[in-house]
């Protein structure tokens, strides 16, 4: 028999007689020794019987039931219960065998019992009336036989032992299956990857608390705060996916550490929504007021720098936020107002958090139109690119053009740059854009050259985007389209705003150093919009700046250019040429000749034009809001059409 536990087997007798107590001893504590001849042949062949463990019995005594009561409660109270109990049926004065077991029973129902009598008190059918069916329970008719005893204590015991072991085991299985229960349960409710409240969950929670707040309205408000990570993508794609997936678990940190604590928000619920999209559920807030600067804290919280595996890693996010109210009908739809706002803080400058109002929806609306349009329009290459001069401004002898993007749909009401590429920027339309944009320039500047007089190389200058520098294949892609046409590097220009380059990473700095290493100038655009740095001037390979045409359009009086002339001095120390945007009267291109501004360009000098002279020196103004014309500008008879490709070609 393979034992459960290696103690010994513990016997309760209760009998009024202690002639039977004798007995019972005998029967348990004098088991039969081995016989030396047994015992020889296990010295010599050696038995695996000698492997089993001994079996011993530990016998206790109680001569009432009243006292074997208190034997069954002690060995209860110090977790050694008794295997088996010997009960006597009559035990006069106190209680008989039948109260006695049940008795027993109630303190310890696990205990095995043999009823032991000479008598026939009762039947046995009335002995299961009124002890109840149960596998508990055996009789032995006295005079016992002690073979017959021996076998039932040993087995009871070793019943009650397998019980204890099997219900020990059920209940560690019971454990792991509520321990799974629980981890399945947590998997199916949180992010797998940041540890918070998953999309499905948050949206339930959202949806009580919505119905909630319909039941007492005015208590306090609840709101949705919807934050998306800026840029994140760059992150993945210049530092890799494992350092995408540590920044976004760091931001769940923070969201999760700076909501509980706040004492504005009644029970915060930091969820993660797919991708680098986070919400959070704030609770019996006071007003919206409150919800504002829980989420302005919480954007300032999340731009500190990140440590993202040794690298100082620095991003921006923006949000927006929706108010539960009586209009609001389910959780989807608030999720949803509080992403409309936040793409409008994106639209807005980024790094920003925005209240949801029902303008924003129509706005929306017309980015998603334009966007599906976008779409199509990139796929048949339904763009054209126009041409704006820039000139000398000491004697508006033309120095290159800018090609300038432009979408004419067709239709009544085309998107205008703005609006079209900040759009291609959200939906990740703009690196294929802005990859046309290159191939196409490369194309002009080589029919252009075919009407050029020899020695005069037409020039371009392009407008590159940031999601294009942080590719690494930026620069060979470039070099191979000018390879292709015939295109040496003296001919472009790049124009970089510096936002675009805001991210900082070391990729964009490689592609314009190889840029700039193919004889290719490369100027900073938007200079003096407040988001210029003087560090990225000196970090990156800059051979000049472009002035913000707000620079000019400020400037009412001759004083007011003393900005832009500091600009000046500090460009000529740094060794940088300037252009002047968005020159629209001969006043403003007299002060900034004056000032020593070397190049210009606006409306006054040429609007944009899908033809281009590429042998004139000097460009009409034929189509100037200003009536004053650059003197000696030539007519638009000198405009040869060396037009972009229709759509489609």
């Amino acid at each position: 028999m393979q034992r459960v536990s290696s103690g010994p087997y513990r016997i309760l007798i209760v009998d009024d007689s202690p002639s039977i107590h004798e007995d019972f001893r005998r029967v348990f504590e004098s088991l039969p020794a081995l016989s030396s001849l047994e015992a020889a042949e296990q010295d010599l062949f050696g038995d695996p019987s000698s492997d089993k463990p001994e079996i011993v019995f530990e016998v206790t005594s109680a001569y009432q039931g009243a006292e074997a009561l208190t034997k069954v409660k002690e060995a209860q109270e110090r977790h050694r219960p008794f295997g088996a109990a010997f009960v006597d049926m009559r035990m006069p004065p106190g209680w008989n065998g039948v109260q006695t077991i049940r008795e027993l029973w109630n303190v310890d129902p696990d205990l095995q019992i043999v009823l032991c009598t000479a008598y026939s008190d009762y039947r046995w059918d009335e002995l299961l009336d009124r002890l109840g069916v149960t596998d508990r329970l055996l009789l032995l008719k006295k005079p016992f036989d002690r073979v017959e005893a021996l076998l039932m204590g040993l087995a009871l015991s070793e019943k009650r032992e397998w019980i204890a072991a099997a219900r020990a085991h059920m209940a560690r299985l019971e454990e792991r299956v509520r321990e799974r229960t629980a981890a399945l349960q947590y998997q199916a409710e949180t992010d797998r990857l940041t540890g918070l409240t998953n999309r499905e969950v948050f949206l339930q929670l959202l949806q009580k608390r919505i119905e909630v707040m319909r039941q007492r309205p005015g208590h306090s408000i609840d709101a949705v705060l919807f934050i998306d990570l800026d840029d994140f993508k760059i992150v993945n794609d210049t530092l890799g996916h494992a350092a995408g997936d540590e920044l976004l678990r760091q931001v769940a940190r923070r969201l999760r550490s700076n909501t509980r604590h706040d004492l504005r928000v009644g029970r915060p619920v930091c969820g993660r929504l797919g991708g680098d999209e986070f919400a959070v559920l704030l609770e019996e807030l006071s007003g919206v007021e409150p919800a504002q600067h829980v989420a302005q804290r919480l954007l300032q919280v999340l731009q500190q720098p990140y440590d993202i595996f040794g690298r100082s890693v620095r991003i921006r996010a923006s949000a927006g936020l929706a108010v539960v109210d009586a209009r609001c009908p389910d959780a989807a739809e608030l999720v949803r107002r509080a992403d409309v706002a936040m793409y409008e803080a994106k639209q807005e400058g980024k790094g920003r958090v925005l209240l949801f109002d029902e303008a924003m929806s129509q706005r929306l609306w017309r980015r998603v139109e334009v966007e599906q349009r976008l779409r199509v329009a990139v796929q048949e290459q339904r763009f054209r690119l126009a041409y704006q001069p820039v000139v000398d401004l000491n004697n508006l002898h033309l120095t290159h053009y800018e090609a300038l993007l432009r979408w004419p749909s067709g239709e009544d009401e085309s998107p205008l740059p703005d609006e079209f590429l900040s759009v291609a920027r959200q939906c990740g339309l703009i690196e294929s854009i802005g990859n046309w944009v290159i191939v196409e320039a490369c194309r002009q500047l080589a029919r252009f050259r075919q009407h050029r007089p020899p020695g005069m190389a037409p020039r371009l200058s392009i407008n590159i985007a940031g999601h294009q520098l942080v590719n690494p294949d930026f620069a060979s892609h470039l070099a191979e389209t000018m390879r292709h046409h015939g295109v040496t590097g003296p001919e472009l220009i790049l124009e970089v705003t510096e936002a675009e380059l805001a991210t900082g990473v070391t990729t964009i700095a490689d592609n314009l150093e190889i840029c700039r290493s193919l004889g290719i100038e490369i100027q900073m655009d938007d200079f003096g919009t407040g988001a210029s740095s003087l560090n990225q001037l000196r970090a990156l390979p800059f051979t000049g700046i472009k002035l913000d045409r707000t620079c000019l359009a400020t400037c009412r009086e001759a004083n007011d250019y003393s900005l832009i002339e500091g600009i000046l001095a500090l460009a000529r120390s740094l060794e940088l040429t300037v252009v002047a945007e968005g020159i629209e009267t001969e006043a403003q291109w007299q002060i900034l000749r004056d000032l020593g501004c070397p190049l210009g360009q606006g409306y006054w000098i040429g609007r944009p034009a899908f033809h281009a002279d590429p042998c004139s020196r000097r460009f009409p103004a034929e189509e100037s809001t200003s009536s004053e014309v650059p003197p000696g500008t030539a007519s638009s008879s000198d405009w040869a059409d060396v037009s972009s490709p229709q759509p489609h070609q």
